[in-house]
């Protein structure tokens, strides 16, 4: 216990280490035809349980132990990461005459978040006075996570079983897999700049709001007044006495700051974000279900698993991404909150505000009639997957025994199952998809009947009416990302 990490410890010889291998090869058990000493390691595979701290790797001399023989390791970062699951460690392993075994110590990290079974290599190279096994030159450690999925807040439930797992609180198991997503290795800076540069199209649209006030009380107006362009920042025309050259800078502002927002849109593309998740889970996935003992891979059924490859994985990547899609949302209604501060506080607030309490309210309470209908599609679609599944793994009974008619039976059963499960939740899609597209006419309805008294006593600039009128729509817009945000997660426990 006293041992760092790549420390080496050493043996007595045993009689009997200097064993041919069946078929007389260097590196499969026998010494080499030169007679020098065959050093490898003793197994292919070692396996560490994480919370252990460290794993011994034993390498063996095979031969006649005649004097003294040096081999140089070292670790190689695989699946394990250097630093993250462990420790890099590198340097000489001597084996004096008579010596037939040494041991390397590697130092193993217990992570604080879920993994699955990770691993790394350990190599041996430039043999001094020995040659090198044919194949066990290099062996792989198994870093074994004691961890659960997503957070070990749930792991009472999940010990339970199904029964505990379904009555993990949905928001709880949500917050944990954000989490658990957040310390996935390349998820953090690009969440964060994703929330950051999201951000563009707010300044955009903060930019053709005051345009828009520009246009009706400065540009066009028969005595141009002085608009806040920027905050803070009174504007008159922006080329002084020239109103064509002023029309001409704002043709530019208006396409120009596109060209930022589809440069990011094209750097979004690059940074995938949504693949990064995807692919993490995927591959531990596909990793937990290799190490899977005889009897867990046999409750396994083949089409859960391509279905939670395939499928689910991708309901679950969607969640996060709406999550972190919401604070682009957050961002335009900050910026409408303040284009309306600033410009018309009294005549607009009180429908700004009063918008988005009543959208989130009705996305809430839709939200659970949402989920029911998709609970039940994902039950049939599940149904249908297996059926397919057991048919195209025992054809071969269904053509020996004649059982196509009622094989096509059952198949047309299902899928029409499948179908009507559907209908429902494209009802709840259609009522819900319509509520925003109403709301934003009625409040636009509502604003230019109590504003335009306004307007006309002059104490309302033109400019400022329109581009307030057009607000409602926006709003509207925000809220369509809301509720399709609040309506991936609610899809994500399922899968989850």
């Amino acid at each position: 216990t006293d041992l760092e990490a790549g420390d080496v410890v050493t043996s007595a010889a045993s009689p009997h280490c200097g064993v041919a291998g069946a078929d007389g090869r260097p590196g499969q058990g026998g010494a080499a035809a030169d007679d020098r000493d065959v050093v490898q390691f003793s197994a292919p595979i070692y396996f560490v349980e994480e919370d252990e701290g460290v794993v011994q790797v034993d390498v063996m001399r095979l031969g006649a132990h005649r004097g003294a023989v040096r081999v140089r390791y070292e670790t190689v970062a695989a699946s394990a990461a250097d630093g993250v699951q462990f420790e890099a460690a590198a340097g000489e392993l001597r084996m004096d005459a008579g010596q037939s075994e040494a041991s390397l110590r590697i130092r193993i990290f217990a992570a604080p978040h879920w993994a699955p079974t990770l691993e790394f290599k350990i190599r041996l190279f430039s043999p001094e006075g020995c040659t090198l096994g044919l194949f066990l030159h290099t062996c792989r450690v198994k870093v074994i996570d004691n961890n659960v999925f997503p957070s070990d807040a749930f792991e009472s439930e999940i010990k339970r079983g199904l029964v505990g797992i379904e009555s993990i609180n949905s928001a709880g198991l949500m917050l944990e897999f954000m989490r658990l997503m957040w310390n996935t290795r390349g998820v953090a800076w690009r969440t964060v700049l994703t929330l950051v540069l999201d951000h563009t199209q707010s300044v955009y649209l903060y930019i053709m709001l005051n345009l828009t006030v520009y246009l009706a009380d400065v540009l066009f107006a028969e005595r141009p007044q002085t608009v806040q362009f920027l905050p803070g920042i009174e504007t008159s025309l922006l080329v002084p006495g020239d109103r064509i050259g002023t029309a001409r800078l704002l043709g530019v502002l208006c396409f120009a700051p596109l060209l930022i927002v589809q440069a990011w849109e094209y750097a979004k593309v690059v940074i995938d974000l949504k693949g990064t998740i995807r692919n993490f889970i995927r591959s531990s996935l596909f990793r937990t279900y290799l190490n899977y003992d005889d009897l867990s891979r046999s409750a396994v059924k083949a089409s859960d698993m391509q279905d939670a490859i395939l499928y689910d994985i991708g309901v679950v990547t969607e969640g996060y991404t709406s999550v972190v899609n919401l604070g682009k949302i957050i961002g335009r209604l900050a910026v409408i909150t303040a284009f309306t501060l600033q410009e018309n506080p009294a005549g607009a607030m009180w429908i700004v505000l009063s918008m988005p309490t009543v959208m989130l309210a009705f996305a809430i309470y839709r939200g659970k009639v949402f989920m029911q209908a998709s609970n039940l599609e994902d039950e049939k679609h599940l149904d249908f997957t297996r059926f397919v599944n057991d048919v195209c793994a025992s054809y071969h009974l269904v053509s020996e025994y004649k059982q196509r008619p009622l094989v096509n039976d059952a198949f047309w059963a299902k899928l029409q199952a499948l179908t009507q499960a559907r209908i429902p939740k494209g009802f709840v899609e259609t009522n819900n998809s319509y509520f925003p597209k109403m709301l934003g006419p009625l409040c636009t309805g509502l604003y230019i009947a109590t504003a335009a008294p306004s307007v006309l006593a002059g104490s309302l600039s033109l400019g400022t009416f329109v581009a307030t009128s057009g607000i409602f729509c926006a709003i509207c817009d925000s809220f369509q990302g809301v509720y399709e945000m609040l309506m991936a997660l609610s899809a994500v426990v399922g899968p989850l």
